[in-house]
């Protein structure tokens, strides 16, 4: 949102985000958006195109809370906890 209150950019599916449903954001110190969603996790570099991910090894399921510390990614789902590093 601009400082008028105008939507700047609308994120959807159609555009590349992996689901509409939004559950949680997460804001990265390199400046990356983790949005997590009803089926997996988006990851939005601002300088750079959208980005998917879609774990062929592990089931995720529906992400409800994302949080990083140390370089490491953690992911709360409807599975469980998962960590990325």
């Amino acid at each position: 949102m601009d400082s008028e209150g105008n939507q700047i950019t609308l994120l959807t599916s159609k555009s590349g985000l992996i689901d509409d449903s939004v559950y949680s954001l997460l804001l990265d110190r390199a400046g990356t958006l983790w949005v997590g969603t009803n089926t997996g996790l988006s990851k939005i570099e601002i300088s750079s195109p959208l980005t998917r991910f879609k774990s062929e090894n592990e089931e995720i399921g529906s992400i409800l809370s994302i949080n990083s510390l140390d370089e490491e990614l953690y992911i709360g789902g409807s599975t469980g906890v998962h960590f990325f590093g």
